[in-house]
C-alpha cells in the first residue's frame, strides 16, 4: 500500500481495494458497546436515514450559505442545531447519555424557529403552498427524510429483526422517535416561511449566539 496518500484517510482500506464492510456487514454501537451486524438490519437503515436527513439539511445549509445572506442568516444557526442534533439522535440509540444534549438542542432549534417566524411582516398566514425558493425545496426535502428516519425508528420498535436492534432501549428509542416527529413539524414550518417570503433574516451578536 502507497502510505504516501493512505496515511491521512480515515478509511485508509480505500487505498488497498479491500474495506470490511465489502461483505455486507458493519458495525454500530448499541447499548454503548459496537456490534458487528448486516447491512439489512433496520438499525442500519436507521442509521443511514439519519444520515441521509443530516446530509440534505447541509445541503440546504451550504445552498444558503452561498447564494442567500451567508453566514450571519439566523436560518444558518438553526441548521446548524439541526444537523447537530440529528447525528446526537443517532449518538442516543448507542448511548443514552446523549439524550440530555438532543434536549437542550431541540430547545435551541425551537427558539431559533421563533424568532424566524417572528421576523415576519404579518405573521405566518395559515396557509400551505409548495415552496418558491431553492432553499425552501431543499429544507422540504431534508424534512421528509426526517419523517423518513422517524417511520424507520418505530418500524424498529415494532418489528425488531436481529439481536443489535433487540439492544436498543425502548425508551431512548421511544424518546428520538418523538424529537424526529416534533423536528420534521418545525422544519415544515420553517419550510413556510420560504413560501411567503424570500427572507433575509440578518442576526445581531447580542440577539443569537452560538453555545
Amino acid at each position: 500500500m502507497d502510505k504516501s496518500w493512505s496515511s491521512g484517510l480515515v478509511k485508509p482500506c480505500v487505498a488497498s481495494g479491500s474495506c470490511p464492510g465489502d461483505r455486507g456487514y458493519t458495525d454500530v454501537y448499541v447499548g454503548g458497546k459496537l456490534e458487528r451486524v448486516r447491512k439489512s438490519s433496520l438499525l442500519v437503515e436507521l442509521y443511514g436515514a439519519l444520515d441521509e436527513a443530516e446530509s440534505f439539511t447541509n445541503i440546504a445549509l451550504a445552498w444558503l450559505i452561498h447564494n442567500g445572506s451567508g453566514e450571519s442568516d439566523v436560518r444558518a444557526f438553526l441548521l446548524r442545531k439541526i444537523i447537530e442534533a440529528l447525528m446526537v439522535a443517532g449518538a442516543s440509540l448507542g448511548n443514552a447519555e446523549y439524550l440530555s444534549r438532543l434536549e437542550v438542542l431541540e430547545r435551541e432549534i425551537r427558539d431559533l424557529t421563533r424568532y424566524v417566524i417572528d421576523r415576519l411582516d404579518g405573521g405566518l398566514p395559515k396557509t400551505w403552498s409548495f415552496p418558491r425558493t431553492m432553499f425552501g425545496a431543499y429544507l422540504h426535502y431534508a424534512r421528509a427524510l426526517v419523517r423518513r428516519a422517524e417511520r424507520i425508528l418505530i418500524k424498529l420498535v415494532d418489528e425488531c429483526n436481529d439481536d443489535a436492534c433487540a439492544k436498543v432501549d425502548r425508551n431512548v428509542a421511544t424518546a428520538v422517535a418523538s424529537f424526529l416527529n416534533r423536528l420534521s413539524n418545525i422544519m415544515f414550518e420553517l419550510v413556510r416561511t420560504e413560501t411567503f417570503d424570500q427572507l433575509t433574516l440578518s442576526v445581531e451578536e447580542d440577539e443569537v449566539r452560538e453555545d
